[in-house]
């Protein structure tokens, strides 16, 4: 074999590589995408958090490598602004994550306590009150 069938297997080889990076990433976004919001929002273990993840990641996974493509594009759209887009695409991207979580994890419902404001003297004011 000479140079360049050394080259040709060489690129080969990386391309197989860099392939099975790309799809080892897939992966491991699928299935640790919910963990950090499930503990802080739903108060979990890390192995209880890691699970769902794990479960509602796969259960999802269409949604999942879409949103994944669009977050791609939307970045890259923000780098070609000469790298300062991306400081604007990254509040659009944080969005867009939270809005996937709220759909696969509606959210709890509010105690009714809160759903009346207090009366106007509550916090010792007298704005309300009249004259």
């Amino acid at each position: 074999m000479g140079r360049t069938g050394y080259i040709v297997v060489g690129v080969i080889v990386a391309l197989i590589a860099t392939f099975g990076f790309v799809i080892f990433a897939f992966a491991w976004q699928i299935t640790f995408k919910f963990a950090l919001p499930l503990i802080t929002d739903h108060n979990l273990s890390i192995g209880e958090a890691i699970s769902l993840s794990a479960r509602a990641g796969w259960s999802n996974i269409g949604g999942i490598i879409l949103l994944s493509i669009l977050e791609g594009l939307v970045v890259f759209v923000g780098l070609l602004a000469l790298c300062v887009g991306i400081f604007f695409v990254l509040p659009i991207i944080w969005a867009a994550n939270a809005m996937a979580f709220r759909m696969v994890f509606p959210d709890a419902p509010q105690p009714a306590a809160y759903n009346e404001p207090p009366r106007p003297d509550y916090y010792g004011g007298s704005f309300g009150q009249g004259a």
